[in-house]
């Protein structure tokens, strides 16, 4: 291993050591002198100081030296060792074979500000939740060289438990069976005349097109992102995107509301769609319209004589609905 020389070649041994952090004993203490001097190095400017150069070596002679991870079998027992410094917490887990002890698995995690300032106790606490927090991330598969259970009992357990809205339909143009409850018996001898049976399966009639295919609620996420998503789909919006559907073919009661709610969580469509203008605050209502009944007064003279004696002409204008008034006047002061 050559030690690295510019600031690209620490990004990549940085990412290197990341990805063996599991393999490698107290990798936070030991990866830590690497990270610090990359957070102040720039592509401009390489630096590697003294302590980075110490961590490098102690690096080599430590991979120089490294042991392989062992697998316990079932019902071993386990052994924890737990390391605490200011800087970092780490776990090993080591099984004992005749008297040797081999490395299973390593933790390590590097302190932040609040976590460096724990008590002792509690660091060990933390780093044990860290331990518990990485394995329970990997996901465990048990083969069966056999059926775990018969088909008849997973069937009896699916229709008991699950029960599709074609289902009651599907059984009153096949069996004439209705439902118990007379509400729910109403609503389907109602809209069963929109359905029909085609080889065994339920369709819907459409007035202007083939049999719609009548979905299964579980089908629908899948069906809306291969229509809106797929290599000929395209970001459109939610009456565009149901009317697609349904001219593809396919049909469920929640049709509409489903799509406009597939569009809604789209992040691509709330990243690049149109900013909305609607006011942050709800708009509130004037009932009465006194604010709008405002006339504006003002009086024009002194004029020549006119009939009467009447010298002035008071004016008022209805600023809503620019109504105009006038009126003649001999004097402009009341006596």
């Amino acid at each position: 291993m050559k030690p690295p020389n510019s600031y690209k070649e620490v990004q990549k041994l940085t990412g290197c050591l990341a990805t063996l952090n599991r393999l490698i004993s107290k990798s936070g203490e030991r990866n830590l002198p690497f990270f610090k001097n990359l957070r102040h190095m720039s592509k401009e400017k390489f630096h590697c100081d003294e302590e980075c150069s110490e961590a490098f070596e102690e690096l080599k002679r430590y991979f120089g030296s490294l042991k392989l991870l062992s697998r316990p079998e079932l019902g071993e027992r386990l052994q924890i060792y737990l390391a605490i410094s200011d800087v970092a917490v780490s776990i090993v887990l080591l099984l004992d074979v005749e008297g040797i002890q081999k490395p299973v698995y390593y933790v390590s995690h590097v302190l932040r500000d609040a976590e460096k300032r724990y008590p002792t106790i509690d660091k060990g606490n933390f780093a044990l939740s860290c331990l518990i927090s990485e394995l329970l991330e990997g996901v465990y598969v048990e083969v069966c060289d056999q059926s775990a259970y018969k088909e008849e009992v997973v069937k009896s357990v699916m229709g008991s438990n699950t029960t599709g809205w074609r289902d009651p339909i599907n059984k009153y143009l096949t069996e004439g069976i209705l439902p118990s409850d007379s509400i729910e018996a109403k609503k389907v001898r109602s809209r069963s005349f929109k359905y029909q049976i085609y080889q065994g399966e339920l369709y819907r009639k459409s007035w202007d097109g083939p049999l719609l295919t009548c979905m299964s609620i579980e089908d629908v996420p899948r069906l809306l992102a291969e229509i809106r998503e797929g290599w000929c789909g395209s970001h459109i919006g939610a009456r565009s995107l149901a009317i697609k559907i349904t001219r593809a073919g396919y049909y469920w009661p929640t049709l509409v509301k489903d799509a406009i709610g597939y569009v809604k969580k789209c992040n691509a469509c709330q990243w690049m769609g149109n900013a909305p203008q609607l006011p942050t605050l709800s708009l509130t209502p004037v009932v009465s319209p006194i604010p709008f009944t405002m006339w504006g007064i003002d009086l024009v003279g002194k004029l020549p004589k006119a009939q009467g004696q009447v010298e002035f002409t008071i004016v008022a204008v209805d600023y809503f609905s620019k109504r105009v008034e006038a009126a003649p006047l001999k004097k402009t002061r009341s006596e």
